[in-house]
């Protein structure tokens, strides 16, 4: 830094009415950057042409100059001007002297982030209030095109690299600031004048030639600022060597206008200075405040918010920072007419008016009156008694700010501007937390999750975020310590009523809480709803689920037969239907709405009319449940308990009319899960209270729990795992006592996969099933259809997993497995109930799948056609998946004896799937499944809701991606017919990898979804493979083979398809020529080898694209067999 050598030789400093600050650019010096030869025009030219005694300051940093190693980045930089400024400013006089700015490039950046930090701390504020105007010469505010050269040569050339990265255009960095800047700019009227250059650079980079800072970049674009492009490149903008230099004449000119420009006294301030220097996320507020006070006439703000959003400290922000426009600033505290009356009392003594003797709150009304300039900040003022009961005179420029809890005002005729004060936005929730929490800004990044994860847990109410910072301050710990605690519950209940000494608010979380909830007490139906909602999910549940959970919704009766069930026959308690259904409910919603315990979503400014999610505020979620006594707690969660069970679909048999997607169910089921743990916490036991709840008769509360569990739980390979454990666990124990034997067959169908099958306990498993079958055969009961139909579904699930008989041939196997099927049958053959008609449906589906999964193609086509033609319901999961395995079976007969028989069959009697279609004499099997599959998932998307692009990159039913990957690969078999179809084959495939792995991402990525997506993978390098890129193909089979190995868990690095990808990557390998770990002949047998054991039910990979690869390798085995055999008559030519 620099000073003495310019200050040494100026004019006398006795007199000085300005200060003039110089601050260089990238690569600059304080005294250089102004200098031509022994000439430096601050020193030895500018105060003579002011005529005019001043005081020249220039700052010095370490921007990159040879030979200096320079590590700062602008806000380092920054830090350093402020603290300079500080130094060489450091009496009352030189404080309040006026300050001119002068930067060039970087400098200009450095300043402006300089300002912005002394905007955010109060005793700062000075140097923005001296501050009449900045003369920014060629400052990049939004980056220059010379940042990406110099970044290249940064480290050649010694440059800083902080700072070149920074000045990239688009630059995030650079966006801020010039917001930041403009703001502050905008409100203090505040003169600039930007100069910008109109000359190429040439020579300091002999890989660049051009204009540095282009105009877009040089301006700012406000209305106090004043354009000058000049004729002169970004090196001599700053240069200059006589007074009578174009570009000095108009700096000159500039500086002039600025030192004639008046200096506004300072406000006397009477409000608190307890403004927070870490001001985030609000800035938009002061911007709109300002907006509001642009005229001349009496104006009002009224800000309004739920307490801790911040209000008062957005209403002193403003004071503070626009003290300068004038004369007095004033601040009451307005919560009763008491402390109105107190705080003017006391307002009437500090400003020393004469004695009134009662009369003080009439006599500031007359001060008001005759002082047109001021600023008055009504705190807490909920019932507008500042207003109403003092009715301030409408002076000329007199402006009041309100900050109040409720909008009940809105429609006021003396209102200029309403602002509603709503929570944070989680990225600046965030960035609070951790600047508050004084983390050093080097390590925010590696912090972001468990920052993310903190405010997830506390919401983003400015006062929690504030809390929750100040405590890992004030305690000495760190963020991740502090996430830890927040695990613990009863630490998470303290912590709502932790308020640290240097907080500028003036409540605890928990106290403006304990306000709010005996105001929402009033009113008995918001009350009510407040305590069914936090045993809901936090932030899915919604104003049609709650509807949904008290009208009738359809069910399987015990007949067999759908019905209508009533919401009181799933124990919805008759109060909760009036409630939900009755007038109250709109207005209800509206009261939790006022009082900001809801909104329509995490982030919006909105209140719930009109939309339809409920997102309730997580501190808010724990205090309510916190407040409610014993018997409320467990009656609460039962009554939200039996609103999920009654409102969610029912799948079984297709029966979900409604076209509600059950995923969306999915959260609640799982806070239904958490409610019982919380629970046994306080020493409740869930199921057991329960299992009390029931009617004479009819099923009980926890048998209807069982059975909607049965419905949300999706099953093996296809349901989150973690989910369905839990809920598969509290299943077993709520069904524990029961004799339901519809109830314990689904339990049964449910636990089968998960216990035994996926441990590869098959014939446990199978004995499992049977021992049940065989038991309730013995008692010899009469069945009810549906009790009989369960039984059904169980038989046809079980075959599936059925040790194979040693000795017996595949069709063998699939005969005797058909018999057991069939051995089922409904109660009255001749007239079966609509559930037993599809129990029987799903083993015709079974025998068509065994068929498949055996290779027994053309007996898997007539089986699942007659399933999709006779039984399947439309647009069930179970039509889904059986049109994916049809199309399969289509696309595997191609090549087949069977395909011309099947393609007649096809021709001559269509394919009814929904829509009976009848295809032409010449087309070819792939073609039909390309066909099928399409208007299958199209049918699915439009029915399901997925309308736009962007819905459908979201869609992640099991059947609908199943049906999607057929059609795929349908499209990549046209490929053998018509070339082009592999480019579409792949654009489909690679929209499918991508969702694939925003499931992963996600950390939802089922077992079914991990082997579908293996497949994806698979024939993605198929299509290389078959067009003979050889590099793609490669690195695609790789990319197979590792997914296969790493990802997929229970394929334990060894399973049939990963040893086929390995081949074929070998078979890619000698087909490019590339070096082979093995000879061919070795290939050749690890390929017959592998044909032994085949496998069958993914798509392609153990059958068509099987034998194109055995083909492919036995052709080279062939022919490398003919080239050695010629290889050894050669030789023995050359012996004879």
């Amino acid at each position: 830094m620099n000073t003495s050598p310019l200050e040494a030789s100026l004019l006398k400093l006795t007199g000085i009415i300005h200060s003039i600050l110089m601050i260089h650019g990238l690569y600059g010096h304080a005294i250089f950057t102004w200098s031509v030869g022994d000439i430096c025009w601050p020193r030895d030219l500018l105060p003579r042409a002011l005529k005019s005694n001043v005081r020249i300051l220039t700052f010095g940093y370490n921007a990159g100059r040879y030979g200096i190693p320079a590590n700062l980045d602008i806000e380092d930089a920054a830090i350093q001007l402020v603290y300079w400024l500080e130094a060489v400013r450091s009496t009352l006089k030189e404080k309040t002297r006026p300050l001119i700015v002068i930067a060039h490039s970087l400098g200009g950046l450095v300043l402006k982030k300089a300002l912005i930090n002394v905007n955010n701390k109060q005793f700062l504020r000075h140097i923005l209030v001296s501050l009449v105007g900045v003369i920014f010469l060629a400052t990049p505010h939004r980056g220059s095109a010379l940042a990406s050269v110099a970044d290249k040569l940064s480290r050649v050339t010694g440059l800083p690299q902080k700072f070149i990265r920074s000045l990239k255009q688009n630059s995030p960095e650079l966006a801020s600031i010039a917001e930041d800047f403009k703001q502050i700019a905008d409100q203090r009227s505040l003169r600039i004048a930007s100069f910008y250059e109109l000359v190429p650079i040439r020579g300091r980079f002999v890989c660049f030639n051009d204009v540095v800072v282009y105009r877009e970049s040089a301006l700012l674009n406000i209305e106090t600022e004043l354009p000058v492009g000049v004729y002169v490149n970004h090196h001599e903008i700053c240069k200059f060597r006589d007074a009578d230099d174009p570009v000095f004449v108009e700096i000159k000119r500039c500086v002039k206008n600025l030192m004639e420009v008046p200096t506004r006294g300072k406000a006397r301030i009477f409000a608190p200075s307890m403004v927070s220097p870490h001001f985030i996320g609000r800035r938009h507020y002061l911007q709109q405040i300002h907006e509001a006070f642009r005229g001349e006439d009496r104006s009002i703000v009224v800000i309004y918010g739920e307490g801790g959003m911040g209000k008062t400290q957005v209403a002193l922000k403003y004071a503070w920072e626009n003290d300068h426009n004038y004369d007095y600033i004033f601040f009451v505290n307005s919560t009763n007419v008491q402390y109105l009356e107190a705080d003017f009392i006391a307002l009437h003594r500090k400003l020393g008016l004469p004695k009134e003797n009662g009369r003080e709150v009439e006599s500031m009304k007359e001060f008001m009156q005759r002082n047109r300039r001021w600023l008055i900040i009504l705190d807490n003022d909920d019932d507008w008694l500042g207003l109403n009961e003092i009715s301030f005179p409408e002076t000329g420029k007199a402006h009041v700010i309100i900050t109040c809890r409720g909008r009940g005002y809105n429609t006021d005729s003396r209102v200029t501007k309403l602002l509603h004060m709503s929570t944070l936005g989680p990225k600046h929730a965030k960035e609070l937390l951790l600047v508050r929490a004084a983390v050093d800004l080097k390590k925010h990044a590696q912090l972001e999750v468990q920052a993310k994860n903190i405010i997830k847990r506390i919401g983003c109410q400015p006062l929690a975020v504030d809390s929750a910072a100040a405590y890992i301050l004030q305690n000495n710990i760190s963020i991740v310590e502090y996430l830890e605690k927040l695990k613990n519950s009863i630490f998470s209940r303290g912590i709502l009523f932790f308020r640290p000494l240097s907080s500028k608010y003036q409540k605890s979380v928990g106290s403006i809480l304990q306000i709010t909830l005996a105001e929402i007490m009033k009113s008995d139906a918001a009350y009510r709803l407040l305590k069914l909602l936090v045993w809901l999910d936090r932030t899915k549940t919604t104003v049609s689920f709650l509807k949904r959970a008290v009208t009738p919704q359809l069910c399987w009766g015990p007949n067999g037969k759908s019905m209508m069930r009533d919401p009181r026959d799933s124990y919805v308690p008759e109060d909760v239907i009036e409630l939900i259904n009755g007038p109250g409910f709109d207005a209800a919603l509206e009261k939790l709405t006022s009082y900001a315990l809801i909104t329509s979503d995490e982030t919006s400014e909105e209140d719930i009319r009109g939309k339809d999610t409920i997102v309730i505020h997580p501190l808010t979620y724990n205090y309510v449940r916190e407040a409610l006594t014993a018997d409320q707690l467990v009656e609460n969660a039962i009554r939200a308990l039996s609103l999920v069970v009654h409102a969610h679909p029912v799948l079984q048999a297709g029966l979900n009319e409604s076209g509600l997607n059950s995923q969306a169910m999915i959260p609640q089921l799982f806070q239904c899960s958490l409610n019982r743990e919380y629970l046994a916490e306080k020493g409740f036991d869930l199921t057991e209270a329960l299992q009390k709840i029931k009617n004479e008769g009819k099923p009980s509360f926890a048998e209807r729990t069982a059975e909607m569990f049965f419905e949300a739980i999706r099953g093996y390979g296809e349901g989150r795992d973690e989910v369905d454990r839990v809920l598969l666990k509290w299943l077993m124990n709520i069904l524990r006592n029961s004799d339901n034997i519809d109830l314990q067959a689904r339990l049964w169908c449910i636990r089968l996969p998960p216990e035994y099958y996926s441990r590869g306990k098959f014939i446990e498993g199978c004995e499992a099933a049977d021992n049940f079958l065989q038991n309730i055969k013995s008692k010899c009961q009469e069945l009810t259809e549906r009790e009989n139909a369960q039984i059904g579904f169980l038989r046809h699930l079980s075959v599936e997993y059925r040790v194979r008989e040693k000795g017996l041939s595949d069709r063998e196997v699939w005969e005797k497995r058909m018999a057991y099927i069939e051995a089922w049958q409904p109660l009255d053959p001749a007239n079966p109930s609509e559930l037993e008609k599809y129990a029987k449906g799903m083993g015709v589906r079974m025998r068509g799948k065994l068929a498949k999964d055996f290779g027994l193609f053309k007996e898997a086509f007539y089986s699942l056609k007659l399933f999709i033609e006779k039984y399947a319901k439309r647009g069930s999961r179970e039509e889904g998946w059986a049109i994916g395995d049809f199309g399969q079976v289509i696309l595997e007969l191609e090549e087949k004896e069977e395909a011309s028989e099947v393609l007649r069959d096809i021709i001559s009697n269509g394919v009814d799937f929904g829509e009976n279609r009848n295809f032409p004499s010449n087309a070819h099997l792939c073609q039909i499944a390309t066909f099928i599959c399409s208007r299958a998932v199209d049918n699915r998307m439009l029915d399901r809701g997925y309308l736009t692009p962007e819905d459908r990159e979201n869609a992640r039913e099991n059947d609908t991606m199943f049906l999607e990957i057929n059609h795929a690969v349908s499209v990549l078999r046209e490929g053998r017919i018509h070339a082009q179809r592999y480019k579409d084959a792949e654009d489909l495939l690679l929209g499918l990898k991508r969702r694939f792995e925003k499931i992963r991402a996600n950390g939802i990525s089922w077992h079914d979804d991990q082997i579908r997506e293996f497949s994806v993978i698979a024939s993605l390098a198929q299509i290389c493979h078959l067009q003979h890129d050889w590099q793609n193909a490669q690195s695609r089979w790789q990319q197979a083979i590792d997914y296969g190995e790493t990802v997929i868990e229970k394929w334990d690095n060894d399973h049939f398809y990963i040893e086929v990808a390995r081949c074929s990557l070998a078979d890619v390998h000698l087909s490019a020529g590339l070096e082979l770990g093995l000879s061919i002949s070795d290939l050749a047998e690890r390929i017959r080898q592998l044909d032994g054991k085949r496998v069958t039910w993914m798509l392609g990979l153990g059958s068509f694209w099987f034998d194109h690869l055995k083909q492919s390798v036995e052709s080279k085995l062939k022919m490398e067999n003919m080239r050695l055999k010629q290889e050894e008559k050669v030789g023995t030519e050359v012996i004879q």
